[in-house]
């Protein structure tokens, strides 16, 4: 997806009247890239994408870690005391049925 495209969807979003979007927070004309090593926040998403990836996928040996990302917890956006579909998406497909194919993803499903 381009910068355009990306501006183009906050945009869309900001426009709806159902989109909970705070635009005095997102805002598409501020869609920039930078490196990682320009912002320190940058590193830190970094680091948080990289602990879930490592969460849910498995290795070459077939384990998975999910240390790094239950380090993080504490600090994902619930709503109503949910974690999944608020501070992390399982899309396309549900977490919950995830599991049944990917019996190694049981333990974070069961993340609050």
């Amino acid at each position: 997806m381009s910068y355009d495209q990306i501006r183009d969807y906050i945009d869309k979003l900001s426009s709806n009247s159902d989109s909970r979007i705070d635009t005095s927070v997102v805002r598409s004309n501020q869609v920039s890239s930078r490196s990682h090593d320009q912002l320190a926040g940058l590193q830190v998403a970094d680091a948080l994408a990289s602990s879930i990836f490592y969460a849910v996928n498995l290795d070459e040996y077939r384990n998975n870690e999910t240390c790094y990302a239950e380090a993080f917890l504490s600090r994902f956006y619930r709503h109503q005391d949910k974690i999944w579909q608020y501070g992390l998406k399982d899309w396309p497909v549900a977490i919950s049925t995830l599991t049944k194919a990917c019996p190694h993803l049981a333990a974070v499903a069961d993340w609050k």
